[in-house]
């Protein structure tokens, strides 16, 4: 059974104007499946990037630690990294380091209903991430 306002809205729809819509839906759709492939590759890069890290003494340690991590664990964080063998690695292993470190906090601030970045104003304390930040760099 069709919908006979619909067939007259079809009918009324100028054969140009179909034809964008048309490009405009197949233009959308590669996007779509070009962004399912991007965010497929970013994921296996992340995970070379984590296989990578777990090559160096204290990554273990500290991803356990993130993994189980809240926001409550700040103090705990930057001893952790204190005293962490990562702390003295390349500039690879830092930056891996660190990029595990802000995710895995801005993952609990968006969980925790918080925006995901809270830096500071200069005459503000240093939040854990500059803390840490500092102590890798």
């Amino acid at each position: 059974m069709s919908n006979p306002w619909l067939d007259l809205a079809e009918k009324q729809i100028a054969s140009p104007v179909k034809a964008r819509s048309r490009a405009a839906e197949k233009r959308l759709k590669k996007k779509l499946e070009e962004d399912k492939i991007l965010f497929r590759l970013w994921k296996k890069w992340q995970a070379e990037r984590r296989e990578q890290l777990m090559q160096h003494e204290g990554a273990d340690e500290l991803i356990a630690f993130v993994e189980t991590m809240t926001l409550e664990d700040a103090d705990a964080l930057i001893e952790l990294i204190e005293h962490s063998p990562l702390r003295h690695g390349n500039r690879e292993v830092r930056s891996l380091t660190l990029s595990l470190i802000s995710n895995a906090i801005v993952y609990l601030r968006e969980r925790s209903g918080l925006e995901p970045f809270d830096d500071p104003l200069p005459d503000e304390e240093p939040t854990a991430f500059f803390i840490v930040r500092e102590m890798l760099n």
